[in-house]
């Protein structure tokens, strides 16, 4: 580390500014690059778009009928295009939607009892993982 601290450009123990703590990490990185090589990553999961784009015609074809104990009222698709809410006739409601960052779906629930919440989130993940 010492070394990296010289290479940014500062003395031994001192604060380093956000340009040198960046320096310090282009340092490492090019180091790291002559050792391993180029580096490459990827996270992309190829059939995680195609069941998820199942999954979101399926909620909207079939949706469930009720959720949680309590009647759905109605089920829309978010404007973004990348999930469902689902509203119940007490109010409550439940959202399925990909998670944009990563190859996940998340489950959003906003319910007039946390009793009520629990369920919607049980009902919600058995509604992803179709179990």
């Amino acid at each position: 580390m010492p070394a990296l601290v010289a290479a940014a450009g500062a003395p031994p123990g001192a604060e380093l500014s956000p340009a040198q703590r960046l320096r310090t990490i282009e340092v490492a990185t090019a180091g790291r690059r002559r050792r391993l090589g180029p580096l490459r990553r990827s996270s992309a999961r190829p059939g995680f778009a195609r069941a998820f784009e199942r999954l979101l015609d399926e909620l909207l074809e079939h949706g469930p009928a009720s959720l949680g104990g309590v009647s759905v009222a109605r089920t829309e698709p978010l404007t973004t295009n990348d999930g469902s809410k689902f509203f119940l006739a007490d109010g409550s409601w439940l959202l399925v939607r990909s998670s944009g960052t990563e190859p996940l779906v998340r489950v959003y629930t906003e319910a007039t009892s946390a009793e009520l919440r629990d369920a919607l989130v049980e009902a919600g993940e058995h509604l992803v993982r179709g179990a």
